[in-house]
Order: C-alpha cells, then sequence, then structure tokens
C-alpha cells in the first residue's frame, strides 16, 4: 500500500472522529444559544469530516516531511495548522466589522476540537499503518528557499485575491446568485471597509506565500500553473469546504458566497499572482 493512500484511509478514520466531536460541540454551543441553529448538524459534520478528512489526510502524507515534531506530534501540528488556516482565517473576516462576535468565536472552537482530534487521529493511525504494512517513509530532498520573498509576493497575491473576491461578490450580488453582504456602512466609511478586507487578505497571503515557498517542490507545474494548483488545493479546503458546509446546513445563500467568490479570488487570482510573481 502506498503512502497517500494510507493517508487518505487514516484521514478518513480520524474524520470520523473528528466530526462526531464538531457534531457534539456544535450541538452543545447552539444548546447555548451561542452559535445559529443549523439543520442536519449531525449528518453534515459526520460527511463532510470524512470526505475533508481522506483529502486532508493525503495532503499529510504529501507534506509529511515539511511538517515539525516526530510521528505522532506531526499529526496533531498538523491539525492545529488546518484549523488555523480553515476556522480562524473564515472569521477573521468577520469579526473585525463586529458581525457575529460570539457565534463566529464558537466557530473557532469547534473547529480547534475538530481538528485537533483529527489530527491526533491521523497521527496515531498513520504511524501505525505504515508499521503494519512495513512502509519505509524516506525523507524527501527537499530544497528550501528564501521564506522573505514568499512574504512579499504573498501580501501582492492576497492584495490581488481581495480586490477579485469584492469585485466577485458586487458581480455575484448583481446576478442575483445571493443578497449583498450585511456590513454596516455607518459609522465606518465603506472605503475603510474595503481597505480592512484587502489588510486582511494580505495578512493571510503572506502566511500562505511562506507556505508555498516551503512546498513549492512538491506542489505540481511550472509558474502560474503551480501557483494555481496551490491556490485550488487552498480553495478546497477552506473555501469550497465552508461552501459545501453551509449547503449541508441548509443556508445555500451563503455557500453559494463562498463557493462564488472564493473560486474567483482564492482559488484563481490569488494562484495567477503568485505563480507569476514567484522566481526561486
Amino acid at each position: 500500500m502506498k503512502s497517500w493512500k494510507i493517508g487518505a484511509l487514516a484521514g478518513l478514520i480520524a474524520g470520523i472522529i473528528g466530526g462526531i466531536v464538531a457534531a457534539i460541540f456544535t450541538v452543545i454551543l447552539v444548546d447555548l444559544n451561542v452559535l445559529f441553529p443549523f439543520s442536519n448538524i449531525i449528518k453534515t459534520q459526520i460527511i463532510m469530516n470524512l470526505i475533508w478528512g481522506a483529502i486532508l489526510g493525503v495532503i499529510y502524507s504529501k507534506t509529511y516531511d515539511l511538517i515539525p515534531g516526530k510521528a505522532i506530534s506531526k499529526g496533531l501540528i498538523f491539525g492545529m495548522i488546518i484549523a488555523l488556516i480553515t476556522n480562524v482565517r473564515d472569521v477573521s473576516f468577520w469579526l473585525p466589522f463586529g458581525l457575529y462576535t460570539i457565534p463566529s468565536i464558537s466557530w473557532s472552537l469547534v473547529g480547534f476540537f475538530q481538528y485537533v482530534s483529527y489530527g491526533l487521529i491521523l497521527g496515531i493511525l498513520y504511524q501505525t499503518l505504515l508499521t503494519k504494512y512495513r512502509i519505509s517513509k524516506e525523507k524527501l530532498k527537499i530544497n528550501t528557499y528564501d521564506v522573505s520573498g514568499g512574504l512579499l509576493i504573498g501580501a501582492i497575491a492576497g492584495l490581488t485575491d481581495g480586490v477579485v473576491s469584492s469585485i466577485s461578490d458586487v458581480l455575484g450580488t448583481r446576478i442575483g446568485l445571493f443578497p449583498a453582504t450585511p456590513i454596516p456602512i455607518t459609522p465606518i466609511p465603506y472605503l475603510a471597509i474595503i481597505g480592512q478586507t484587502l489588510l486582511i487578505n494580505m495578512i493571510w497571503g503572506t502566511i500562505l506565500g511562506v507556505v508555498f515557498v516551503n512546498a513549492y517542490d512538491l506542489i505540481p507545474g511550472k509558474g502560474i500553473l503551480k501557483g494555481i494548483c496551490f491556490s485550488l488545493i487552498f480553495f478546497l479546503i477552506s473555501s469550497l469546504r465552508m461552501a459545501v458546509y453551509f449547503g449541508g446546513f441548509g443556508d445555500m445563500i451563503m455557500a453559494w458566497s463562498y463557493g462564488f467568490v472564493g473560486f474567483f479570488g482564492t482559488g484563481i487570482a490569488f494562484g495567477v499572482a503568485l505563480g507569476y510573481l514567484y522566481k526561486k
């Protein structure tokens, strides 16, 4: 059995555990009135985590040598990284505007326990299955590049993502896919809101730019195509994941919003800028 298959299997099982944990915490927080009431909570959480658990398990197997720690601790660190770039990143776009503050923090809490449990089980199962099938996980020879370049191009790519996402948001409302985002216009000027959104995109862009530089040799393609491959993978585990979540919970407006805006901004524009600008 190949290591990526082991990663998929371990991720699938860990995803079921993580989904159960997420479902339990979601139900508790909904009952406490700190999260909005959702439909199909248990089914959606378990199915979502099962599917994305397998996907993340494959990513874990491919990036294993880049993750800090040893054996089981790698899985735990991987889980916390995923929680950071998914749940925490999601709510970072809402909190500065004072929107849904308590639900946003609660959603981050669900994600933390979900991915900590997922990462711990993933690390244990992956290591156990490697040993069981006697697969020698040779350390890959991965070239390292100057991460400072990743910071700069990541910031620019993040800015590009923010601009295209804002345009896509307006376009989506114009064609009737979803209503306008309920951000209060007063007393904050609208331009200040746009500027703050672009700044948040730049911050996350710098983080992802460093990841891109470190994982450069593992990403398929060359030039712009390499950047797009990276951004589409990130879109898969971030915006698309949230779009499917909202769809499963019955909120198709938010599902269309996350999917449409995320595809053109995070999935395409960010990757084009990243691949075009970065020269190893």
